[in-house]
């Protein structure tokens, strides 16, 4: 019961802490042109120039990235990850009673992974996903560089590290300092952070190698055993508590955030971070434009989705993939389950691979409709109004170790639990399926792992 009361009590302090945000920057619109209100930032990302005032100091900028050509689904999933580590920053700064409090930076879309060479420009989150501020403030990077009105920010880089030849049998943290002079001298070069891959004359490669931010300092966090969003969010005050006399803005650019260890659910619901993300009314709006378009779609009735990941996984991950077969099998099973003949597929198959699926479709008279979307649209935006089209299907199945899929079954069980599908049963176990796959093919039903996945109110079958 005392948790539960702090739980509360932290989170109003952190919408006080949110609302004052907000006031001191539209108190500093209301004196000048310079700066904006942050909740509206999403849609407001042209006309802010130079600098805001000097309350900016009382900032700690939270950068982060991930691997180069790391793909879009990953990127979302190392959001909650990064919103869990400011968030556990900033319960760190109000236990301490400290005026400081966290903001995190929001890296551009570029150069993704899996899309192709007229999809690799430079996107804001604001083209896919509304984002809530619930306690978190949050800012996409282009739009902090205005409000701060520096072209070259400059930041405290902090590589993570997870060190596997660790041989101590407790968790532990291990720091390696690099001052301008290592840094100008290359003597970084055998860092356990692998500076080398992304430290260029002074600059740091960010965002997919779309953008350069100067260099203040390097710092390796080495990690043993774990790698929480609790272990990076205490080391990382430790250096902010290092730097508080220097009086100037605090920007730590943290790379490598992809290693940080997926949080479980409850963490993301206790912090209030767990449904603040969702895909937008323009990704949205194109999905609906797109079944409009299409006679399978007309009187809206139901159908079943399915998403078949292909690709590079028939080479690296053919085990965890589906025959044909197997996919047509659990199919007419699940036909006749919810009396539906319907199914519409997402896939990255080859042309002659759809043509297969076709025809087997047709030989089992099952009416099959393969998501084909020929408007000139982004890889990014395919995928998430993809992605939209699956979620308003009334049974989902997707690949195993896929993260598309993983994303469609996340987002399914939050619209179940927000009423978004409201002719939906409220029933976990329609949107939790996976394939099994061909090392599993004598099982006829495989799932994700519920205590993976948010939980609802009901009983799980």
């Amino acid at each position: 019961m005392i948790n539960f009361l702090y739980s509360i009590l932290f989170s109003c302090i952190l919408n006080v802490r949110l609302l004052f945000f907000i006031f001191i920057v539209v108190n500093a619109a209301n004196n000048s042109d310079q700066c904006i209100n942050i909740l509206n930032s999403w849609d407001l990302r042209q006309g802010m120039e130079n600098k805001c005032p000097n309350w900016v100091v009382d900032v700690c900028w939270i950068i982060y990235d991930v691997k180069d050509g790391e793909g879009f689904n990953l990127q979302r999933n190392v959001f909650d990850r990064m919103a869990l580590v400011v968030s556990s920053l900033n319960e760190i700064m109000y236990k301490k009673n400290e005026n400081k409090f966290a903001v995190l930076i929001l890296p551009p879309f570029c150069n993704i992974a899996h899309w192709t060479y007229n999809s690799k420009r430079r996107l804001p989150w604001s083209t896919f996903f509304s984002i809530k501020q619930n306690g978190l403030p949050t800012l996409e990077y282009d739009i902090y560089k205005r409000l701060t009105g520096i072209v070259n920010i400059g930041a405290e880089v902090v590589g993570l590290n997870f060190d596997w030849n660790n041989k101590s049998l407790q968790s532990s943290t291990s720091i390696e300092y690099y001052n301008s002079f290592k840094i100008s001298e290359s003597r970084h070069l055998n860092s356990k952070c692998f500076f080398n891959n992304y430290v260029r004359n002074g600059n740091v490669v960010y965002g997919g190698r779309c953008e350069l931010v100067k260099i203040r300092g390097l710092i390796c966090l080495s990690f043993f055993k774990l790698m929480r969003f609790k272990e990076v969010s205490e080391e990382i005050y430790k250096i902010l508590e290092s730097n508080r006399k220097e009086g100037k803005l605090h920007n730590y650019l943290i790379k490598h955030t992809e290693g940080i260890l997926v949080p479980w659910p409850w963490e993301l619901s206790k912090y209030r971070v767990l449904d603040v993300i969702s895909y937008n009314n323009n990704i949205r709006r194109y999905a609906n434009l797109y079944m409009s378009a299409n006679t399978f779609f007309e009187e809206k009735k139901p159908y079943i989705s399915v998403h078949l990941r292909r690709n590079d996984f028939v080479f690296l991950r053919n085990d965890d993939i589906p025959t044909f077969d197997q996919v047509i099998d659990r199919l007419l099973q699940l036909s006749k389950d919810l009396k539906t003949k319907r199914v519409v597929i997402s896939t990255d198959s080859n042309e002659y691979e759809k043509n297969e699926l076709l025809d087997i479709f047709l030989k089992h008279n099952l009416d099959l409709h393969i998501i084909n979307i020929k408007d000139h649209l982004d890889d990014g935006i395919i995928s998430a109004v993809s992605q939209v089209i699956l979620l308003n299907g009334e049974y989902f199945i997707g690949t195993k170790e896929s993260r598309f899929s993983f994303s469609v079954i996340w987002d399914c069980i939050l619209s179940v639990m927000n009423d978004f599908k409201n002719d939906i049963s409220r029933n976990f176990n329609k949107c939790n399926e996976v394939f099994c796959g061909k090392a599993n093919e004598k099982s006829s039903i495989c799932r994700e792992h519920p205590d993976r996945l948010p939980k609802f109110n009901i009983d799980v079958a």
